[in-house]
């Protein structure tokens, strides 16, 4: 999958964008809702329904989306079927208007096996919308976590690990690069930093270029290790696991859904991670503490630079990139060292802002002295 594109601009707009008659017609008759459901539609035969997928964006509004690799799908049936004399008769939508997995906390498929069923999904999916446009808690919450973040962070305590992934931008599930960088206090509280970059031996030849940038060997923080993919994924799932116990171990991810799907591709169930901060800083587990079960880590937590950076703009609907909330922050260097797309330099410009924010005063009192201005 290389993206998404809205449902909505599917079925309504991307016809009449088609110049050919004869492909505006066939692109047409295969999005009628019937069509779409039938259980001898090519992109799911012999199955009663249409797959789409739920995409989460930033602001935690829900868009209902068709897969790129599904429009691709029906270009070429199209014409293998001969709806269409050539595939240039139906164009893929622009790319302007293509969703990359990046930019969304999470996609999850959908199945909507009834005509009633598709064409009503619009509709509870603008009430739902709606309410979350409306609720007074987006900010507010935003505002809470930061003031967890700070109050955790300050006290000195446990393992704080910016974690970066990068994948084969045609197979996301191909992991290309893994970069980190770990701080830690020693006993007279002085910061102990440890950073990293490692890649897959045999995925090197997997290049990105055309959606995300090509860097992974541009590590500016130290030397690159090339290894295996099996020892890729254990160091990863150590990294987590050894940390993890007795914690707390706070995984600091940048808009961190890809990350997320990443770290379960290495073996970390994130059913076992906590999302969100608690009321009271967390605190190492107990040497007398009970046994845990398999997989289980009660002591790990995610902590995501994108969420408290809303909370410092006072805007919970915009969500920055990394590089462009670095520039924004004003980070020492950071346009002279940059190094975007490796994955062991945006773990390193993930942990100075989240280092940034949360070694820093009260969110406000940030606010005013980052910008005064505004």
């Amino acid at each position: 999958v290389h993206g998404y594109y809205r449902y909505s601009d599917i079925q309504f707009y991307w016809y009449k964008a088609v110049d050919s008659e004869k492909g505006r017609n066939g692109l047409r008759a295969f999005l009628n809702a019937e069509a779409l459901v039938h259980p001898e539609n090519p992109l799911h035969l012999g199955i009663q329904g249409m797959e789409l997928y739920l995409l989460t964006i930033p602001s935690g509004e829900v868009r209902l989306c068709f897969s790129s690799k599904q429009l691709e799908y029906m270009r070429y049936w199209l014409h293998a079927v001969k709806a269409i004399d050539k595939l240039e008769d139906v164009p893929l939508p622009s790319t302007e208007y293509l969703i990359l997995e990046s930019q969304v906390k999470s996609v999850s498929p959908v199945l909507y096996r009834t005509v009633k069923d598709l064409k009503h999904a619009m509709r509870d999916l603008k009430k739902t919308n709606q309410r979350l446009k409306t609720s007074p808690g987006g900010l507010t919450d935003l505002r809470t976590m930061f003031e967890r973040v700070r109050a955790a962070f300050q006290t000195k305590k446990g393992v704080w690990a910016a974690l970066d992934f990068e994948s084969f931008e045609y197979d996301h599930r191909a992991l290309t690069e893994f970069g980190y960088s770990i701080l830690t206090w020693d006993k007279k509280g002085r910061e102990v930093r440890k950073e990293g970059h490692w890649c897959v031996e045999e995925n090197m030849n997997l290049l990105n270029g055309k959606f995300v940038k090509e860097n992974r060997r541009g590590f500016k923080f130290g030397t690159s290790e090339i290894i295996k993919d099996v020892e890729f994924r254990k160091r990863v799932y150590d990294m987590v696991y050894d940390n993890g116990l007795p914690g707390p171990l706070y995984l600091i991810l940048h808009g961190g859904a890809g990350d997320r799907a990443y770290l379960n591709l290495c073996g970390v169930p994130f059913t076992h991670v906590t999302p969100d901060l608690p009321g009271t800083t967390p605190t190492p587990r107990a040497k007398n503490a009970p046994p845990l079960k398999a997989g289980e880590l009660p002591n790990v937590y995610t902590v995501d630079t994108q969420e408290l950076f809303k909370a410092l703009e006072g805007n919970h609907r915009i969500a920055r990139g990394l590089e462009r909330m670095c520039q924004l922050m004003r980070l020492p260097e950071v346009n002279q060292i940059g190094g975007w797309h490796n994955a062991g330099n945006d773990a390193h410009w993930t942990m100075e802002a989240l280092m940034a924010m949360a070694a820093g005063e009260p969110l406000d009192k940030q606010r005013e002295v980052r910008w005064p201005d505004k």
